[in-house]
This record gives structure tokens, sequence and C-alpha cells, in this order.
């Protein structure tokens, strides 16, 4: 699987999570708060105006949350498939692409880091010396 397909997917289960949660959390939020507001006998009439504009603020709110929460996922989502775009491909991709240079297509085979051949660090080099 493709990473640019895999953050995709990852990021649409998150939006999914976030947006069935949210939704639920204002929905019973609002129920609580207009129930209380019918069953309280002590709150007077000005509370109960007081309250419903409580109740408006809340809502405003949470829809200004909700569209800083999207654009910030529109933006995070860009740069994760910005940086999916620039990775190497899987071990997997590898496979297939040994495999499509077997059957004759063009494709540019990349040993893996274990076969690569790895240079030792410069402390630890010995200098040639030729015997005369």
């Amino acid at each position: 699987m493709d990473f640019s397909t895999m953050i995709q997917n990852m990021l649409d289960f998150q939006k999914k999570a976030f947006d069935g949660n949210f939704n639920a959390l204002q929905e019973q939020t609002g129920k609580i708060m207009d129930a209380f507001c019918r069953q309280s006998a002590f709150l007077p009439e000005e509370g109960r105006e007081a309250f419903a504009g409580w109740i408006e603020m809340y809502k405003k709110g949470m829809n200004e949350f909700r569209q800083t929460m999207e654009g910030r996922l529109k933006i995070f989502e860009h740069y994760c498939l910005t940086v999916a775009g620039q990775m190497e491909p899987s071990p997997a991709q590898d496979g297939r692409q040994a495999k499509a240079g077997a059957s004759g297509d063009d494709v540019q085979k990349k040993k893996p880091a274990s076969v690569r051949k790895r240079k030792t660090p410069a402390k630890t080099r010995q200098k040639k010396t030729t015997l005369k």
C-alpha cells in the first residue's frame, strides 16, 4: 500500500471520529441544557433568558471550534501527504518493482539498506600501506 493512501485513510478515520464525537457532544449538551432550563422550578424568567443567551453563545463557540479544527485538519493533511510523497517506497513496493523489472518493464531497481555498502567512520579507517 502506498504511503499517501495509508495516510489518507488514517486522516479520513480521524475526521469521521472527530465529526461523530463532536456531533454527539453538541447534541447531548444542548439536550441537557434545555432540560435543565425547562425543569428548574427555582429559575426565574430573567434567569431563563440569560440561560438561553448562554446556550446560543455555547453553540456559536462550538461552531467556531469546528471550523478551526477542520481548517487545521486540512493543513495537517496537506503536510502529511506532501511528506508521504517524498518517502521511499515500502519493501512490498520494492518487490513489485523487481517483478515488473523481470517482466521487461523499465524500472529502476534499488538495493535494500542491508545490502548497500556502508562506509566505516573516519576514525576507524586504517591507512592502506603498500609493501615495497
